[in-house]
């Protein structure tokens, strides 16, 4: 098993969907996001791939990855603008809001919320 960085024992990651919250730390390093059942989150959308994306916990920093068709969107609190990741990936700063498949969205309900923590 590798050690992590001290800053990573201490760091979580709050991820919100509706009433789904969950929370991201070394005890839970990794959470997938996709269309399909077998997703720690579920967003049933046309746009959104069976296995779209994940969070992953990697060297004290909680990184963003999209494998998906149609991309993944991530608007950081405070920034009028989004950013785009196609099959690349993101580190997380701060909070705000992750979309699959879509640019923005009207819908709470296929918005996820995330967190930073320390």
């Amino acid at each position: 098993m590798h050690d992590l960085p001290e800053a990573s024992v201490r760091q979580r990651l709050e991820l919100r969907l509706g009433r789904l919250l969950i929370i991201m730390n070394t005890d839970r390093p990794e959470v997938t996001m996709g269309r399909q059942r077998h997703n720690d989150i579920e967003i049933v959308d046309t746009r959104v791939s069976r296995s779209h994306a994940r969070i992953e916990l990697r060297d004290g920093r909680f990184i963003l990855i999209d494998h998906s068709t149609n991309g993944t969107y991530v608007k950081l609190n405070g920034r009028d603008d989004s950013l785009s990741l196609k099959r690349s990936e993101l580190p997380l700063e701060g909070a705000g809001t992750i979309n699959l498949g879509r640019k923005m969205i009207d819908r709470p309900s296929r918005t996820i919320y995330f967190n930073l923590m320390a």
